[in-house]
């Protein structure tokens, strides 16, 4: 039951003014009084706690006003820098974005112009706000991890391996791995040995050299989700077949995405695709949770 106000007899207010307003209230005169003149009123010292009070009524019985957050307003998700030791005692750098105690995903960079954990850090960001704990590095020779990278003839599974083992020491079980060119390489490889919740390849050769190589055995054994993506005319002319051969080798469940464009890797986020590519990625991760 709303409450009863009693109110004594007044005259009428003049119009509400908002604050800021700058303009005069049009002047009202009583009849046979000149316009020039101004007339003031008094009103009851009662009226305005009356009008506070019936004003605070009306606002508790609408509830709490809600607001709709801000891009500004979206939370910053600061990596912090890891390191962990691979089996054959090389130190590797990373970054850790914490976002959340369930899925964690490896960002595996390429070579290149893009060959560095930075090539992924908005991403992972972003994978932070999104509630999944995101882990970069620098792939050896790379940065401050040690040791030296031959992109031919690499071991750089072993970094990847280690990335997985260091997620798992920090609790995490449910792992998704994506990687772009020599990453998604590695990410392959790796996967044939741990147990991943899903994987992610992006224009990558099925083959770095010796260990980190994938052969038609490897792909049928590659069981878990998977996702491929590459452009039509990637700028590394092998990539493209690679990708359809690897796509139509390996079991179900599995996508295959083809843009149009010549872009590799990551190169993507800064084409025209980089929305629809941003979301394919998100789409997936989502169907793991």
């Amino acid at each position: 039951m709303q409450p009863t106000v009693n109110t004594l007899p007044t005259k009428a207010l003049p119009p509400e003014r908002l604050p800021g307003d700058n303009h005069r209230a049009p002047q009202q005169h009583l009849s046979g009084q000149p316009s020039g003149k101004k007339r003031l009123k008094k009103h009851h010292p009662i009226i305005p706690i009356l009008y506070l009070l019936c004003m605070t009524a009306l606002l508790s019985a609408c509830g709490p006003i809600h607001t709709t957050p801000t891009p500004t307003q979206m939370p910053h998700f600061e990596g912090q820098e890891v390191s962990f030791t691979t089996e054959d005692g090389l130190k590797i750098y990373g970054k850790i974005y914490r976002g959340g105690p369930d899925l964690a995903v490896i960002l595996a960079h390429q070579r290149d112009k893009m060959a560095t954990q930075k090539s992924w850090q908005f991403f992972a960001e972003l994978l932070a706000t999104q509630g999944y704990t995101a882990l970069t590095y620098n792939f050896r020779g790379i940065g401050r991890s040690e040791g030296d990278i031959n992109y031919m003839e690499s071991e750089i599974v072993k970094d990847t391996s280690a990335a997985i083992e260091f997620l798992q020491s920090q609790g995490f079980t449910r792992i998704v791995c994506i990687g772009a060119s020599m990453g998604g390489t590695s990410c392959m490889e790796a996967a044939l040995h741990h147990d991943l919740q899903g994987l992610v390849v992006i224009a990558a050769p099925m083959s770095l050299g010796e260990p980190t190589k994938i052969t038609m055995d490897d792909l049928k054994a590659l069981t878990l989700p998977k996702l491929f993506i590459c452009t039509e005319n990637d700028r590394f002319g092998r990539i493209p077949k690679h990708t359809q051969l690897m796509y139509d080798n390996s079991p179900q469940p599995k996508q295959l995405k083809f843009f149009t464009g010549n872009a590799h890797g990551t190169e993507l986020f800064y084409t025209s695709h980089k929305e629809e590519f941003r979301q394919l990625l998100l789409d997936f991760l989502e169907d793991l949770r």
